[in-house]
Formats: C-alpha cells, structure tokens, sequence
C-alpha cells in the first residue's frame, strides 16, 4: 500500500461539500481553533465566522420547507460562510510555519503530495480589474502548471509591507473592503506539491 504523504498546504476541498458535511466540517474547525496557540488572532474573528455559520445552519433548516426566498437565502448564506472560510484557511496557511501538524491541529486538511512533484511557476500576467461594486478590485493571473492552489497578497505601497489576503484555487480573486481612492498593489503566489513559485509581478490600481 502506497503511504500518503501530506504536505502544508490548506486543502479547499471544503468548498465541494453538501450543506450538512459543510457545517459539520466548519463545527470541527472552530471546535480546534478555539484556544489554539498556534493561532491566536484569526482573521475573520472566530466569534464572526461562528455567525456566519449559525446563520447557514439556520438557513439550510428553514430552506426545507421549499419556500424559493428561504432556499435563496439559503444560497446567499452559503456564499458569505465558503467566503470567511477561505480566508480563513488563508490565515492558517499564513500561520502554520509550514507545519503540516500544526495545519492539521485548526481542523483545516492538508493536501496530498503526489508524486513525481514539480515546483510551479511564478503565475504570469498578473493583472487588475474594476470590481463589481465601489472598494473592490479584481486580480486576475494566469494558471500556474502544478499549481494546487495560490496566495494573493496586498499591500498599499509599492514595496510593501504585502499581508495575506486570500488563499483561493481560482486565477480570479476579488478584493474587497477597500477605501475609496487607496492604490493596492497586489501579487500572487502559485503552491504545488513541491513548493511554492516565486511571487508574481507586482499590479496596482488605484480603487473607486
């Protein structure tokens, strides 16, 4: 039998997930990041992320009845908890000093490492784009070959300092939350099995 090998890289595979297997994924991972030394000012707060997931719990319950307005509540409040979970993971990514036990102990899962690895590429044409609402911006890349996932970082100057932002598996990252008027400079980095790429090239754009 071949031996899995884990490496210390956040697992998304989270965002696949039925409704129930979500919540009781998202139960477990507050249960061992509460009072986690290795984490201790998790971004988004622990209390705010226990909300978001009592409002899904509540949601999917209510949604049974099969009234259309429950159900779509039911969706919007998916969005929102799978949207503080990445970042959440992000956080955890940022903070688990490349320590798969010490991923493993925030209840997020580890990716496998398969084999023969390559380290991917540093993610290429890395540019930026308006976003849907005021304060938001685009960052857009292109895929990174042996790439399992990737990090966005932003900082507002040019040589930074650059602070986590997302971990996501998607080329297309929206950034929000941003001051009207503030230039980001944002850069990603691609993760694989055998490490991670160098960062990008550095894209701003000031936000309206």
């Amino acid at each position: 039998m071949d031996t899995i090998v884990l490496f210390a890289r956040v697992l998304l595979g989270f965002t696949k997930l039925s409704n129930d297997a979500l919540i009781m994924f998202f139960d477990n991972v507050l249960a061992m990041m509460t009072g986690n030394a290795s984490y201790t000012a998790p971004s988004p707060t622990l209390p705010t992320f226990q909300a978001a997931l009592d409002a899904f719990r509540t949601a999917v319950q209510e949604a049974m009845s099969g009234d259309r307005v429950k159900i779509s509540t039911r969706r919007d409040a998916r969005v929102t908890l799978l949207s503080f979970g990445r970042n959440l993971a992000a956080y955890v990514q940022g903070h688990c000093n490349e320590d798969v036990t010490t991923l493993l102990s925030s209840g997020f899962h580890a990716a496998r490492r398969p084999s023969p690895s390559v380290i991917p590429i540093a993610p290429r044409n890395p540019r930026t784009a308006a976003g849907p609402t005021s304060g938001t911006v685009y960052l857009r890349h292109q895929k990174s070959p042996n790439a399992t996932n990737y990090t966005v970082q932003m900082a507002t100057t040019p040589a930074g300092p650059f602070t986590d932002y997302a971990l996501t598996t998607s080329t297309r990252t929206l950034v929000e939350e941003i001051v009207p008027g503030t230039t980001v400079y944002l850069r990603a980095q691609a993760h694989g099995a055998a490490g991670s790429s160098d960062w990008s090239t550095v894209v701003s754009r000031m936000v309206i």
